[in-house]
C-alpha cells in the first residue's frame, strides 16, 4: 500500500487508509511502503544520511488501527538496524514482519551479520540504486553504486 508519493496533488495517508480500509476483508496480506518520485530518481537525494527507521511508521499504526488484526501487515523503508526492525514487529510495533531492500542490495549477507553480530546495514541511503530507473540503459537493475564503486577500487 503505497501511502505517500511525495508530490503535491497525490497520494495521502489519509486516502492510502480509506483505501486499506476498503480492501482488507479481499486480502490477506498488505505491505506499507511510499512512492519515490521521479525527481529523487535522478538525484539520488532523498532520505540521504543515517537511517531514522521505519520511514512509513505513523501511516502504519493509521493503517492498523483502521484494518484491526485481520490482516498480515509488512513494511518496508528505512530498516538498517536490529533495533530498527524489533520498534516496529509486534508486541511493541504495529507489523506482523519487515520487508527490508535496500540492505540485501548493499550487502546480500546482511541478516547473516546482523544474527551474527547485530551489524547495521551498511546502505548509506543515497538512493544511488534508484538510477536504474532514470537512465535504465547506463546502470545495472538492483545493483548498489557504493558497493559496485568499493569493489573498483580493491576495498569490497
Amino acid at each position: 500500500m503505497n501511502v505517500t508519493d511525495g508530490v503535491e496533488d497525490s497520494m495521502t495517508p489519509e486516502m492510502a487508509v480509506a483505501a486499506a480500509s476498503a480492501i482488507h476483508p479481499m486480502i490477506s496480506i498488505m505491505e506499507v511502503s511510499g512512492g519515490i518520485q521521479d525527481r529523487v530518481c535522478k538525484l539520488g537525494t532523498a532520505r540521504t544520511g543515517k537511517a531514522q527507521g521505519f520511514y512509513y511508521e505513523k501511516e502504519a499504526r493509521l493503517i492498523r488501527e483502521a484494518v484491526g488484526q485481520d490482516i498480515i501487515l509488512t513494511g518496508t523503508g528505512g530498516f538498517r538496524t536490529q533495533e530498527h526492525i524489533e520498534a516496529q514487529l509486534k508486541p511493541q510495533g504495529v507489523l506482523d514482519m519487515v520487508a527490508p531492500g535496500r540492505p540485501f542490495l548493499r550487502n546480500p549477507s546482511w541478516l547473516c551479520d546482523l544474527e551474527d553480530s547485530g551489524a547495521p546495514s551498511k546502505c548509506i541511503n543515497c538512493n544511488g540504486c534508484f538510477r536504474w530507473f532514470a537512465a535504465p540503459e547506463t546502470s545495472a537493475r538492483g545493483t548498489c553504486i557504493v558497493r559496485e564503486k568499493l569493489r573498483a577500487l580493491g576495498k569490497e
